[in-house]
């Protein structure tokens, strides 16, 4: 399967050297996936998760495939407003310019009755209100990007 992606991006996806996108949920899922396809083709990436230790795994795992591959890891909650603003400002005193920010990060299926840090559920709280918040954020950093370009991963868990 790999091969055939790989053929396809080759043929379809042009160099993403000095290239700088932003994933959410980068150590896992869709996020991982992405990331490998982003260092394929040359692209730093700046990896926003929640855990150290897995983000820290996952790039190790990339780094095995990819001896080459631009990756920086930075510490993003979804499901906290405080770790939402953190990052956000962490985000733009430190990187002043990037190509494209992937908001991917989300959660299926928490146990029952799980809230976030501000009490609302932790699926909405997380998928919605945490993209949202952020969205809101970096709304002027986005504006004032050249040759940007924001994806939002969408889920019909809610």
């Amino acid at each position: 399967m790999r091969r055939y992606i790989r053929r396809y991006l080759d043929q379809k996806i042009n160099s993403l050297e000095e290239t700088i996108i932003v994933i959410t949920g980068a150590n896992s899922g869709i996020g991982l996936s992405l990331t490998k396809e982003c260092v394929y083709k040359g692209a730093k990436v700046i990896m926003a998760c929640r855990s150290l230790k897995r983000a820290e795994s996952a790039r190790e795992q990339i780094l095995e495939e990819y001896p080459k591959a631009k990756l920086d890891i930075m510490i993003y909650d979804q499901a906290s407003f405080e770790s939402i603003k953190a990052f956000a400002t962490l985000l733009m005193t430190k990187y002043p310019k990037i190509n494209a920010f992937v908001f991917n990060a989300g959660i299926f299926a928490p146990k029952s009755n799980v809230k976030t840090q501000e009490g609302y559920d932790l699926t909405i709280g997380t998928n919605y209100l945490g993209t949202f918040y952020l969205t809101t954020l970096l709304a002027d950093y986005f504006a004032v990007q050249n040759d940007f370009i924001a994806v939002y991963v969408g889920s019909l868990v809610h």
